[in-house]
Parts: C-alpha cells; structure tokens; sequence
C-alpha cells in the first residue's frame, strides 16, 4: 500500500514560497539601489566617474530613445587608457521614478580608476553608467517567480495526493444504535 506524503513537504513548499517572496524582494531592493547610485554625467560635456575594471553599459536618460546618430562618447583615463564602447549586446529600457533610460553603448573597462566620460549630443541629456541593471532585474524576478510557483505546485501537489490517500482509506464497519 503506497503511503501518503509527508506534512513535512507542506513545510518544504512553504518555505519555498517564503525564499522566492523574500529573495524577489531583495532583488529588487539592490535593483533600486543599483538605479539610484549609478554614476550620472550631464551631456553635452564631461564628468568624471570611478569604475571597477569589466563590463558595464551607459544609458542613455531622457525622454529620448538615445539614438546613435545623435550621440558621441569616449571613456578614457588620464593616462589614455580607454574603455571600448560599442552597441549595447542587449537593448534595455527602464522607468524608475522619474528616470527614464535606454541602453547606448557597452563598455569594456580594462582596469579600475577615475574615467572621464566625454559625450557630444544634439540636445541636453543625461548618461548613466551601470552594470546591465536591467538585465539583472529580470532574471531576478524570474528566479522569485520560480521559486514561489514551485512551492505552490508542490503544496498543491502534496494536499491532493494526501487527499487521495485519505479517501482511499476504507470506513470501518461501524454499527451505530
């Protein structure tokens, strides 16, 4: 005779549900903070900001999508070393608050230091520099999304087999008077 699940695989699958709410939550927060602390440079013009060596993006902030045509950077130390700046392997949007961006270019940063960012535009905007903060955000949500719908299936599953179990379970022959 097959035995029943566990009560404990109830535990299992809430406890499921509670990482994937909180781990969604978490993700999230660091997103915000990630948007809120990139590096900003008002363009046309130039400004100077800290980076560790690796890849990054810069967005392009407006109410404009940041189209090619219209935009110019460099991104080099003092010294000369130069990150390379190329399409955006991924094209992100995003809206937070009232920042609105557009992924412009993929940076290569060879190593770590103080970079001047010098960009010419057809018209004022703002450049942020991240880390794919976009992309990140999604799996994110997705790795959230799927733990807490394991967990459910797996509760589901567990009360309708214990269900099953239960009701398979003849009555005994009680004489009532």
């Amino acid at each position: 005779m097959k035995r029943s699940p566990s009560r404990v695989w109830y535990w299992v699958a809430a406890l499921l549900v509670v990482a994937g709410v909180a781990y969604g939550a978490h993700g999230c927060g660091a997103a915000w903070n990630a948007f809120e602390e990139m590096p900003r440079v008002g363009v046309p013009g130039q400004g100077v900001v800290a980076l560790d060596a690796g890849s990054y993006t810069l967005y392009a902030e407006s109410g404009d999508s940041g189209e090619r045509s219209t935009v110019w950077c460099s991104l080099a130390q003092k010294d000369g070393t130069a990150a390379t700046l190329g399409d955006p392997s991924v094209r992100e949007t995003y809206q937070v608050g009232a920042r609105k961006g557009a992924s412009l270019f993929d940076a290569e940063v060879p190593a770590a230091g103080d970079y001047l960012l010098d960009c010419d535009v057809d018209h004022g905007m703002v450049i942020a520099v991240g880390r794919r903060v976009v992309v990140h955000l999604a799996w994110t949500v997705l790795g959230a999304l799927a733990a807490v719908a394991t967990g459910a299936v797996l509760g589901i599953v567990v009360f309708v087999r214990r269900r099953r179990r239960i009701e398979a379970i003849p009555a005994a022959n009680v004489v009532v008077r």
